[in-house]
């Protein structure tokens, strides 16, 4: 059993490994691709159609387009999410 399981467990954990040295080698490209991929889908959000999401194109515009926040600000959009309120 365990010649059967080292093999296996090797084979996992070295497709992990390269998942993971991908990440590490493009850092930033990933990152600016999370970044898209949740502009991109918090635009039909009423929180992306108060800040214009559809318009944000990178990070510069992002941050001059939305205002840091505090708890106070974000507590209506969170009680909304807890309550079941889609969007």
């Amino acid at each position: 059993m365990k010649k059967v399981l080292s093999p296996l467990i090797r084979g996992y954990f070295a497709s992990r490994y390269a998942g993971v040295q991908q990440w590490y080698q493009h850092a930033v490209q990933c990152q600016h691709n999370i970044f898209d991929y949740l502009v991109y889908a918090g635009r039909e959000t009423a929180w992306g159609q108060r800040y214009a999401y559809h318009q944000i194109k990178n990070t510069k515009q992002y941050a001059q387009q939305v205002p840091i926040q505090d708890y106070d600000t974000l507590q209506p959009y969170i009680t909304e999410t807890l309550a079941g309120k889609p969007n």
